[in-house]
């Protein structure tokens, strides 16, 4: 058959190609299963497949339970074809097409997909006057839903391999702003975030086609767009991002700055690391080597959210003395009064390694909750001398005069705290069912002495923090110690590897 323009044509069609492409939209089917034996000609040039295919990809699918035998032909068309939609499937027989489907909103970026499927048993369908009513066919359901499957697999497929190319381009622009290797995983999820949406601008505007000034711009605006405070209207309103993903993460925005969100992931993560670091630090090869009071004391005392992030911290390696004159003027105890001051017993040397404290309200009744931590480093257990000398402290700390007479007022928790206790520790102190606690010291205040394993305290935040674990895949090897050496590194013992 051989196509020639006319006067009247042009109106139509104002030229051969407009007439090549309402050909192709309407015998795609019958050209592709005829390809050898049909020839269509427009002003002198045949009409073929490969102009406007840019992939053709055939699957056989069905065949199995009440889904009919059938071959899928996936087809990824230039961007110049016209369609009903990004994504389409066309359900026909000896090219004669039974029923469109639409795709919904799946499409590959700068593409249009077309999926043919001829079966026989469409033929049967059409030869029996059923072809009308076959939405209402069982079988041809489950084969459409089966088509539809394997074509949402195939554009996926599709756009996960452009998204992979477009990505490696751009990583490689010297503007693109996160060249160098993700260091932590809020890194890593920054350059994901940043890579997102430069995806999303790819398939919404097409900046890959964009000249290098231009790109260079956008990409400084997407990355200055991931700082700002309207980062949510630009995503939903501007971009026109929808689902569910979207929405909670606009939802998000809108109540908090992303660079918060980045802050604070930043900061949980950073425990998570530390909280496996440390474990590394106390009990694997590196516990040997760490000294008390220069190193394992100095780490803890920038984390001492380890004992509860409620605590603050009022001392650290202070002699008691010291302590009892400072301690009631951080809590507003006392007024800076010289009359009033009372003295301090001249005999408090000892000194206590970490003393926190909190304020806590209990059924309307405000009380002061001190923490105070005698901590061992990891090659020295803890023994019944350890014990004696946590209960002098208390006695000490607990029976001074400054704290108020009323005993609800304050209450201690005293905690000797290594890696591991000592038999006769856990066999003389057994003075509650729960693992560790010691006694309750009959003082002026309630009081109670801990003997506790670095691992109980590094199990208790593990498992505060379990969702967020759960959530995200930290990829540093603790054994490295790569956050105790960015953070304390001057504090490691000098025997670790470098």
């Amino acid at each position: 058959m051989t196509l020639l323009q006319t006067q009247d044509a042009v109106a139509l069609f104002s030229s051969p190609q407009r007439v090549r492409r309402a050909l192709f939209n309407s015998f795609a089917g019958y050209v592709s299963r005829y390809e050898k034996d049909v020839e269509l000609w427009i002003a002198g040039e045949q009409l073929l497949l490969d102009d406007f295919v840019d992939e053709r990809v055939t699957e056989s699918i069905g065949g199995h339970d009440d889904v009919p035998e059938a071959e899928l032909h996936h087809m990824v068309l230039g961007s110049q074809v016209e369609q009903i939609a990004p994504s389409v499937l066309v359900f026909a027989t000896h090219g004669t097409t039974v029923i469109h489907e639409v795709l919904g909103d799946e499409g590959i970026p700068n593409r249009k997909y077309l999926g043919l499927i001829d079966s026989p048993y469409l033929s049967d369908l059409t030869n029996t006057s059923k072809s009308d009513l076959a939405d209402f066919d069982p079988q041809f359901q489950a084969l459409k839903e089966e088509a539809k499957q394997s074509a949402r697999g195939f554009i996926a497929e599709r756009q996960g391999e452009l998204a992979q190319d477009f990505l490696e381009h751009a990583r490689k622009q010297e503007f693109y702003p996160y060249r160098e290797p993700p260091k932590t995983p809020v890194d890593t999820y920054r350059r994901q975030l940043y890579d997102g949406l430069l995806l999303t601008l790819e398939e919404t505007i097409h900046i890959g086609k964009a000249s290098l000034p231009h790109q260079k711009l956008i990409f400084a605006l997407t990355r200055q767009l991931m700082q700002s405070e309207d980062l949510a209207s630009v995503l939903t309103n501007v971009l026109g991002l929808t689902g569910d993903e979207v929405s909670r993460f606009a939802s998000l925005l809108r109540r908090t700055s992303l660079s918060s969100i980045i802050a604070v992931a930043d900061l949980l993560v950073a425990r998570l690391q530390f909280l496996e670091e440390l474990n590394v630090l106390l009990y694997g090869e590196p516990a040997k080597w760490v000294r008390e009071r220069s190193q394992l004391h100095k780490i803890l005392e920038g984390h001492t959210w380890l004992f509860g992030e409620e605590y603050h911290l009022m001392g650290s390696d202070k002699r008691m003395d010291t302590l009892m004159r400072d301690i009631p003027a951080k809590l507003g105890l006392v007024e800076n009064d010289d009359e009033q001051d009372i003295p301090v017993d001249p005999s408090l040397r000892d000194v206590p390694d970490l003393f926190l404290s909190r304020t806590k309200w209990h059924e309307g009744a405000k009380y002061h909750q001190h923490l105070v931590i005698e901590l061992k480093r990891p090659s020295v257990r803890i023994t019944l001398g350890h014990v004696e000398q946590a209960t002098r402290y208390a006695t000490k700390i607990v029976n001074s005069p400054i704290w108020s007479q009323k005993a609800d007022k304050h209450r201690f928790t005293f905690v000797v705290v290594s890696a591991d206790i000592t038999a006769s520790v856990k066999i003389r102190y057994q003075a509650d069912s729960e693992p560790g606690l010691v006694s309750r010291l009959s003082l002026d205040h309630p009081t109670e002495l801990w003997a506790l394993r670095w691992s109980d305290y590094l199990d208790l935040r593990r498992e505060e923090l379990k969702f967020l674990e759960e959530q995200i895949e930290i990829t540093a090897d603790p054994e490295l110690l790569e956050y105790l050496k960015r953070r304390v590194g001057d504090l490691l013992p000098p025997e670790l590897p470098s």
